[in-house]
């Protein structure tokens, strides 16, 4: 019902509502992917003990980065990512070592364990944003909602998070590639930094994208959700800021080994994900 992020570089807890309360996205994620990308399925294979199904996806759009999903056999649950690097050599992102599927599940599996003097931040749940209505007197800016995104990206959805960090979160997608752009004044930007996240301030707008994709896909999307500042919002004035990548950015493709249980997942759903 929840999704924690442990930011450990800070010390910090992200508490919010789980994006897989809402309406299932797997048939216009799957016609974006159709869109957007190149399936191959490859030979069989085997991860953690399990028979595996390999699909390699490989983008219409250059500047994006292919990936190879290995997914359970029996049930569809994803086994081991890779993502090309930027030299074309793919890497691991996730890699399973170790995998149950049982029939439940004890609470103590989702319980974080951290040090005494770890913050808590509680995001209130969050209400869907209707871009055409009055603005939030708690946000204080008009929200940008684009139409068109590059690389075959879509917005699936806008709400409005309030809390301590008043912000609107637009989903983005191009089917395998799922990201999120904050807006928020500059003063209600979160200052952590974030692996995958591209900041950019615009008058009185900060902007802050968290994609698993390159820096440079991130900023051309940014930009965009910038121009329709300059052009649509009443709030804010000025030229765009410089677009500033969080840091740690540099390191696009690190690798994961996780025990992992996990009940049944439905196939289709998780060849989609990514």
């Amino acid at each position: 019902k929840s999704l924690k992020t442990l930011v450990p570089d800070h010390k910090t807890i992200l508490i919010q509502e789980s994006p897989l309360l809402g309406t299932s996205d797997v048939p216009l994620r799957l016609s974006l992917v159709d869109r957007n990308y190149s399936l191959r399925l490859e030979s069989p294979t085997r991860v953690a003990g399990r028979e595996a199904i390999s699909i390699l996806a490989i983008p219409r759009h250059g500047d994006l980065m292919a990936r190879r999903l290995v997914l359970d056999a029996q049930t569809g649950f994803l086994l081991r990512l890779e993502v090309a690097s930027p030299e074309g050599k793919m890497e691991a992102r996730v890699e399973v070592k170790s995998v149950d599927f049982p029939n439940s599940l004890p609470p103590s599996l989702f319980q974080l364990r951290t040090l005494e003097d770890t913050r808590i931040i509680q995001f209130k749940p969050r209400e869907e944003l209707n871009p055409d209505g009055p603005l939030d007197p708690e946000i204080h800016f008009k929200p940008v909602v684009p139409r068109h995104l590059p690389y075959g990206f879509m917005v699936q959805g806008a709400q409005v998070n309030r809390g301590r960090f008043h912000s609107i979160a637009v989903r983005v997608t191009d089917g395998l590639v799922r990201g999120t752009v904050y807006e928020s004044l500059p003063s209600d930007a979160p200052e952590m930094k974030m692996d995958g996240a591209t900041r950019l301030s615009v008058g009185s707008v900060t902007f802050t994208i968290i994609m698993d994709a390159p820096e440079g896909v991130r900023q051309k999307i940014v930009q965009i959700f910038a121009k329709g500042v300059k052009a649509d919002n009443p709030v804010a004035d000025g030229e765009p800021g410089a677009i500033a990548p969080s840091a740690g950015t540099g390191r696009e493709v690190r690798r994961v080994k996780t025990k992992v249980f996990a009940p049944p997942v439905n196939a289709d759903r998780t060849v989609s994900g990514g």
